[in-house]
């Protein structure tokens, strides 16, 4: 599994030992990560709250720290960010580290990239989302 601490026969090529996994998570398919980013879509495509609870299910059985990003911002009207910002409101509640982000205009990009710091990370949502 992508992030499988081992060992390897330089010359041989091969696997001699892998060691135990700290966590795993099966969708992305990774181990032993400090922490998930989970990044969705607050539109286009529409924010799908059932995947994201899912998402979050998953990685709080793994024991990971949780960051929420909700990206293209930038498309939202007022009415709609109200929504979002109420929603926002529920998971920040329940201790979640949730951060706006609009890959056009930048929104957030900088605290996105200060959550990477010094953390073994992976992304997780949605094709679409703007992960990469």
């Amino acid at each position: 599994m992508v992030g499988d601490l081992v060992e390897i026969d330089r010359r041989e090529k091969v696997i001699e030992k892998v060691y135990p996994r700290k966590n795993s998570l099966t969708r992305p398919q990774v181990a032993n990560i400090d922490q998930v980013i989970i990044l969705m879509s607050v539109s286009r495509p529409p924010l799908d709250l059932v995947l994201l609870d899912r998402l979050l299910v998953t990685a709080e059985k793994a024991l990971l720290e949780i960051v929420i990003g909700l990206n293209k911002t930038d498309l939202l009207k007022c009415p709609e960010m109200d929504r979002i910002k109420e929603i926002l409101g529920v998971f920040r509640d329940c201790g979640y580290r949730v951060i706006l982000t609009s890959a056009l205009t930048e929104q957030g990009v900088n605290e996105l990239k200060n959550n990477l710091k010094g953390k073994v990370s992976v992304f997780a949502g949605p094709s679409g989302d703007r992960k990469s």
